[in-house]
């Protein structure tokens, strides 16, 4: 633990606070940093979690270059404190020493909220939703939940038994769950809203954009996320893949598509 209190020593403990500002959860990094300082891990977890319950996996997977450490005054004239790596540590410690969330003012005591989707935002949402008191119920149309962490970022990036130990955590909060239910198909709005005080849509954005080039509706043309997503991928034995993107899901994809059986896949940016 010696390196993480030397890299949570090279914070300034700013007060107009630049990074809380870069990062889009508001979280209080300078407050949360300090406590590492001073060794109180508990301590800096529930400051956390008054906006988070992703620490290991925001930690790890946030554009932090573009957020929260790319506002960092450090990073001014040298390298910025390495806010991901510290939030990542204490959520990880968090989950294998059973550390308790900030208690919150049950302001929603008596109400049942739906979320439907539980990606990022919806697991957020049923979880401070069950803290403040209310009653509520994932509706998920996989077999298992996290949504675009799981099936839009690939291993490498996210370990899955780690989302499994945050998910298991936010549920134990006394969220029910309904899986294999997809809205418009076997789950219908106005029976929703029949038997709910409150929904929340958390279902995704997961269209691919056209690009509005010729052959890209042909078949065994495949948009990123739709492929990570539904894992069914064709037959890439001993064939060439062209990959056309650069970004990180376009990388998991020619990781997979190695993982199954592909020749090489070729990067066109």
């Amino acid at each position: 633990m010696g390196d993480i209190i030397e890299k949570a020593q090279f914070c300034l403990n700013c007060k107009v606070k630049p990074c809380k500002k870069g990062c889009p959860m508001e979280n209080d990094i300078p407050s949360f940093i300090q406590c590492i300082k001073k060794e109180e891990y508990e301590k800096a977890y529930k400051i956390l979690s008054r906006t988070t319950v992703l620490e290991s996996i925001c930690g790890r997977i946030c554009p932090h270059m573009s957020q929260c450490m790319g506002s960092c005054v450090r990073g001014i004239k040298s390298s910025p404190v390495s806010i991901g790596e510290l939030e990542a540590f204490i959520g990880d410690l968090a989950l294998k020493d059973k550390f308790c969330m900030e208690s919150l003012e049950k302001s929603c005591s008596g109400k049942k909220v739906a979320v439907v989707g539980s990606g990022p935002a919806g697991l957020t949402c049923a979880a401070f939703l069950a803290r403040k008191g209310a009653s509520v119920t994932i509706y998920e149309k996989h077999s298992k939940l996290g949504g675009l962490l799981r099936y839009g970022i690939p291993d490498f990036r996210l370990d899955k038994d780690l989302l499994d130990n945050v998910i298991e955590t936010i549920l134990s909060l006394g969220i029910e769950v309904k899986y294999n239910k997809e809205l418009g198909k076997n789950l219908l709005l106005e029976n929703l809203e029949r038997d709910f005080d409150a929904i929340f849509l958390g279902i995704g954005a997961n269209i691919p954009m056209k690009m509005q080039i010729d052959g890209e509706d042909l078949k065994g043309v495949f948009g990123g996320n739709s492929l990570l997503e539904t894992q069914k991928h064709p037959n890439y034995i001993e064939k060439t893949v062209a990959i056309i993107g650069g970004r990180k899901c376009c990388n998991g994809c020619g990781k997979n598509c190695k993982e199954n059986g592909s020749k090489k896949s070729n990067s066109y940016l």
